[in-house]
């Protein structure tokens, strides 16, 4: 398995697993401050490898480009539920305002999304909330791509896709929805 240095927060490269429900309290679908239900979508795709997550890595750590960049590995709580991303700690410090805002991404196509970016100033770290479900989804991501994020302009980040597998599976709406 590769050991990740890229980002401050540790990726979850385990064995083959089938996508789906996590037991823990946090993926239950409520919103613990609110009570809400909140998003929540099911994965259909097949299963993944270790050699197909290590790829994925690998192509993504050969991009490069003059703008500043950060590389980020998808989690269930960034694809599936929450839709919560922590983008990377180095590219959040020396890149990115430190103060909450508007940004807007940008996947391959062109087509942009806004997004809030959310910086906590008591770790120095940021991320994407509100918007980012909407980006995810469209854009098919899944646990284990991985997302590299590429500031080209103030306050726009062209998003590049290494996907595990190449096939797209639709998402199945979690359970409670209709």
């Amino acid at each position: 398995m590769l050991e990740q240095s890229i980002s401050c927060i540790k990726s979850e490269l385990t064995s083959p697993i089938r996508l789906g429900v996590s037991k823990d309290v946090a993926r239950r679908g409520q919103n613990s401050a609110t009570g809400k239900r909140q998003l929540r979508v099911l994965s259909q795709r097949r299963l993944v490898t270790e050699i197909q997550k290590d790829n994925a890595l690998l192509r993504a750590k050969q991009f490069k480009s003059k703008n500043p960049f950060g590389l980020q590995i998808m989690k269930e709580s960034y694809v599936y539920v929450g839709f919560f991303l922590n983008l990377p700690c180095e590219f959040v410090r020396e890149c990115l305002p430190r103060a909450h805002r508007k940004l807007k991404l940008w996947n391959p196509q062109g087509k942009s999304w806004d997004v809030n970016y959310v910086y906590y100033s008591e770790r120095c770290v940021g991320g994407l909330s509100g918007g980012w479900g909407k980006f995810s989804l469209d854009n098919n991501l899944e646990k284990f791509d991985v997302c590299v994020f590429e500031l080209f302009s103030k306050d726009n980040i062209k998003v590049h896709i290494y996907r595990v597998v190449p096939e797209i599976t639709p998402f199945l709406p979690g359970p409670g929805k209709k």
